[in-house]
């Protein structure tokens, strides 16, 4: 899990400095109320979540990248304490894309990427196990401008061929395991209002979903509102 933190900040940071003299733009969200709804077994986990993102335009093109980290509350049961912990969670979505319409008031963006969501289960002493689900994705970006200071942007992507893997690591029998299986859809959406306060600082208040299905009776969604901050640059 902090390996895969690691190098997606990284690349995050690589963008960002490589970009240095374009009209980019570094945020911060963070969960109000976030949520992680199991639809299998009908129930509902507490998901506290920060995630850091740059948007980088090249006129009709653009690059982003978004990485989160994240808490779920009594997601996992340990069947050697007999009772459920807390899982750490991390995601990252890299992409790129091309306006369809850009101009003053409107921009429409297709976008194509790759996303991956890693939840790490490191509460027992005799194993860890690592779940990641992860996919190429088509989108849409579009941003709706009101004025210099105030727009919306609305982001979603899709998940093609979605994949899910685990690696299970044995400390009591000394083995690594690993596994690949095919997962049926993957969904990332979100939409924020964004205010400028100064000429490079604004503020934001948004609602991020993010859906799993693993097939037509299970699937998993990661959702929330976002209130952030943001620095153009």
């Amino acid at each position: 899990m902090k390996k895969f933190l690691a190098l997606a900040l990284s690349m995050l940071m690589t963008l960002g400095l490589a970009s240095a003299s374009l009209a980019n733009t570094l945020y911060m969200d963070i969960f109000s109320g976030g949520e992680v709804d199991i639809e299998e077994f009908n129930e509902t986990c507490d998901l506290s979540q920060v995630g850091i993102g740059i948007d980088i335009p090249f006129g009709d093109l653009k690059l982003g990248a978004n990485i989160t980290s994240s808490v779920i509350d009594d997601y996992a049961y340990d069947s050697y304490s007999s009772d459920y912990f807390d899982v750490d969670t991390a995601s990252v979505l890299l992409k790129g894309g091309f306006a369809l319409i850009n101009d003053r008031q409107f921009r429409l963006d297709v976008t194509g990427g790759f996303f991956d969501r890693i939840i790490a289960y490191d509460n027992s002493r005799y194993y860890d196990e690592e779940d990641s689900f992860y996919s190429l994705t088509v989108g849409v970006d579009a941003k709706i401008k009101f004025n210099r200071t105030a727009w919306v942007d609305f982001s979603y992507a899709y998940g093609l061929d979605p994949r899910g893997k685990y690696i299970n690591v044995d400390y009591y029998d000394d083995y690594e395991e690993y596994d690949s299986f095919n997962v049926d859809s993957i969904s990332v959406m979100s939409c924020k209002l964004n205010l400028l306060l100064t000429d490079q600082i604004g503020a934001s208040i948004g609602y991020s979903k993010e859906t799993i299905g693993f097939d037509r009776f299970d699937k998993e969604t990661y959702s929330g509102l976002t209130i952030g901050a943001f620095y153009k640059f």
